[in-house]
This record gives C-alpha cells, sequence and structure tokens, in this order.
C-alpha cells in the first residue's frame, strides 16, 4: 500500500503513470476493435491450456460444468469443474491474455500491470488515511505506566506595592505523538531580583530559556531540569555582558516538570513550589536564603529564621558565574495541585491560608486569582505571582 502525504506527489506519480502506459492500453484496444474485455478462444491454443489458465485467474459465482469456445473454423469445448464466491473475472487475465491475443509487446503488459497496481494502491492508500482522519476514536500514546494528566491550570499575577512587576511566569503544555512521555506540563515561576539593575529582564529571560529547553527534552526530568537552569543562567550572564557593563543582574526560578505520573521539581532563590494533597500543603522547593542555610546549620531556629533581618537575602540564584539548582522528584496522584510562587505570595499568607484558599477555589483561575488577591489584600509589599495545576 503506498500513501502518499502531497497531493502533488500523488498526481505527479499518476500522471507520469498513465503517460508511459496509455501508449500499450491505446494499442491494445486499437488492435481489439474495442472488444478489450471479452474472453476470445484465440487467447489459448489448445483446450488443456485453456481449462489451467481458466481455473487460476478466472473467478464466478457458480459451479461451471463446461465452457464451449468458438474459433471461426471450429468448436472447442473445455471442461471443466470449480466454485468460488467472487464476482468478477480477474484483471490480470484478461490484460495478458488479451496482450497475447493480440500480439502486444510484453512490455507493455508489465507496464499496464504497474500501473494499476501502482495507482490503485496510492488511490487505497488515500482512502484508508481520510477513514483514519475522520474516525472519532482516540488513543493515548503508549505509556510505561498510567499517566495522570494535568488538565486544569491558572496563572495570575500583580503589581503589588511595587513600582514595577518583576515576576515572569508561564505555563507550557506540549504533546508529542508517539512519544512514551506523553503529556508535559511545565510551570515556570521567576522573580528578578530587588536592587539588581534590570531585574524584569532576568526573570523574562529566565522563563523563555527554561521553557525553550525542556520543550524539545525528552530526557528524564532531573537531567533536563539541570540544562535548563544552566542554559538560563548562561544567558542572563550573556545579557548582562552585552548590555549593563559590566553590572550584574540575577533572578529567582522555580519549575515543575509534569511528566508520566511523576513531577519534577527544580528551583533556585525563594521563588517555591507546593503540593496541595488531601487538605494539606506540602513545601516541594528549599530557599536558599541566608536564615534558611543558618535553619539548616542548625544556628538558629524556625521562628528566628521567620523574623530574621537577611531573610530575603538569596544565597543562591539565576545570573551567578555557576548555578546549583535544587531538584527533587515527587510520585503524583489523582486530584493533586501543583503551585508555584513568588515571595510575594508565601510572604503575605500562611500555608494553611493557601491550602484554604485553593480548597475553596476548584477552578484553577479562579484559586489563583484568589491568591493573589488575598495576598495583596493582607499588605504584599511586592510582586505577587501564583501558577497552578491540578492533575487528573
Amino acid at each position: 500500500m503506498l500513501i502518499l502525504k502531497s497531493r502533488k506527489s500523488t498526481l505527479a506519480i499518476i500522471l507520469l503513470t498513465l503517460m508511459f502506459t496509455l501508449p500499450s492500453l491505446a494499442q491494445l484496444y486499437a488492435a481489439s476493435n474495442g472488444d478489450l474485455f471479452r474472453i476470445r478462444p484465440d487467447f489459448y491454443p489448445s483446450s488443456n491450456q485453456a481449462s489451467s489458465n481458466i481455473t487460476s485467474t478466472m473467478t464466478l459465482t457458480s459451479t461451471v460444468t463446461s465452457i464451449s469456445l468458438t474459433t471461426e473454423t471450429n468448436t472447442t469445448t473445455v471442461t471443466a469443474s470449480f466454485t468460488t464466491t467472487s464476482t468478477y473475472v480477474s484483471t490480470t487475465f484478461l490484460i495478458f491474455g488479451g496482450l497475447q491475443a493480440y500480439n502486444i509487446d510484453p512490455t507493455g503488459a508489465f507496464l499496464i500491470f504497474f500501473a494499476s497496481t501502482l495507482i490503485g494502491g496510492i488511490l487505497f492508500g488515500h482512502a484508508l488515511g481520510f477513514v483514519r482522519r475522520h474516525h472519532t476514536t482516540t488513543y493515548p500514546p503508549a505509556m510505561s505506566q498510567p499517566q495522570p494528566w494535568g488538565t486544569a491550570t491558572g496563572l495570575a499575577t500583580d503589581i503589588g506595592l511595587k513600582a514595577e512587576n518583576e515576576d515572569a511566569a508561564a505555563i507550557d503544555v506540549s504533546r508529542k505523538v508517539g512519544s512514551t512521555v506523553g503529556i508535559t506540563y511545565v510551570m515556570v515561576v521567576a522573580d528578578g531580583v530587588s536592587g539588581e539593575a534590570e531585574g524584569k529582564v532576568a526573570s523574562r529571560l529566565a522563563v523563555d530559556t527554561i521553557l525553550s529547553s525542556l520543550r524539545d527534552d525528552q530526557d528524564e526530568g532531573t537531567s533536563a531540569l539541570r540544562r535548563a537552569f544552566s542554559e538560563a543562567n548562561e544567558a542572563i550572564n550573556d545579557y548582562a555582558t552585552e548590555h549593563m557593563q559590566g553590572r550584574r543582574t540575577a533572578s529567582t526560578a522555580v519549575v515543575t516538570l509534569l511528566r508520566g505520573g511523576k513531577v519534577t521539581v527544580g528551583n533556585v532563590g525563594d521563588s517555591r513550589g507546593y503540593l496541595y494533597r488531601s487538605g494539606r500543603l506540602f513545601q516541594l522547593s528549599k530557599d536558599h536564603t541566608v536564615p534558611q542555610e543558618l535553619l539548616a546549620e542548625g544556628k538558629i531556629s524556625e521562628a528566628e529564621a521567620c523574623n530574621h533581618s537577611e531573610k530575603h537575602a538569596l544565597t543562591r540564584a539565576l545570573g551567578q558565574r555557576a548555578v546549583q539548582p535544587e531538584i527533587n522528584t515527587y510520585e503524583l496522584q489523582k486530584g493533586d495541585i501543583l503551585l508555584c510562587c513568588t515571595d510575594g505570595l508565601t510572604g503575605a499568607l500562611s500555608h494553611q491560608q493557601i491550602a484554604q484558599l485553593v480548597a475553596a477555589n476548584p477552578d484553577m483561575q479562579r484559586a489563583s486569582e484568589t491568591l493573589v488577591q488575598f495576598a495583596k489584600s493582607s499588605g504584599a509589599s511586592d510582586n505577587i505571582t501564583a501558577a497552578l495545576v491540578r492533575v487528573e
């Protein structure tokens, strides 16, 4: 079966085939005096040959006990017995028999047979393709395990009390037909570092570069995210070198890569990734701040970390000489909700408040807008961004 995706290619092949075979068809038709598809006795010189060839190439709808073949000089009776279920006479028998009867060049026979097979295959292929395209049943790509797909998303941002919004965020959904990973959801939230020149440019570069890197990357989550963070870091550094005359710029970033029933979360800085499940909120990312480092070393308590004078001072960010993202992978369940946000949200709302607002708003867009508005009304002094994906 031959299926050509281009209509122009199909037409060109049919025309070329007809150009080479029409002379042979015309010769055969002229030699037969218009009687091309009539079975003639002079196809075969002897009754035995006729019986053998008819049995192998003809198909009728009933049992035949005798066939009478008449020539201009005598009558030959051939006895045969066969039964079939088809209702047509073999095209191959007619064409090759006709060519033999009228002494047509065997090359013509081959061309006609080849043409009929080629054109028939092309037309059948296109007919089959049409049926497949218009069939209503769809099948997901093969998976190594059942995959929950995130099907509801929401994204909201607000300038808060700042002069400009240095946050950047995006949710990207991609599906590659035939790929073993199926649908991929990527959430990216970035926060340009306050006090650094052109923080909004750094956050936008971070989001765009990470999305571009992950969109066509089929590696497992950890490797894909590590590569994406490295490329984003390089992009920000290159921009600073070319446009900022030696000054530096930086950005935080948190990324969730939902693929194959798992989520891989990576972050640098204090933008966070969360998992909401069964009424509880779990932090999946790790803050890269001075108080968090001190807390990890056991030098201060959690209460002291929350009120630390340098709680917004970052120890890691994009735009440094080398980037070291925190990356972890988690199993997902249906009904899970993933949240990515900037510190404008987490600085104004507690974990309990965030969990309550998410639970009260099953629509993800509505939930993201509600989170941002509540944070703003609670006195958030920074830009506020929230992005959500529900796993279904």
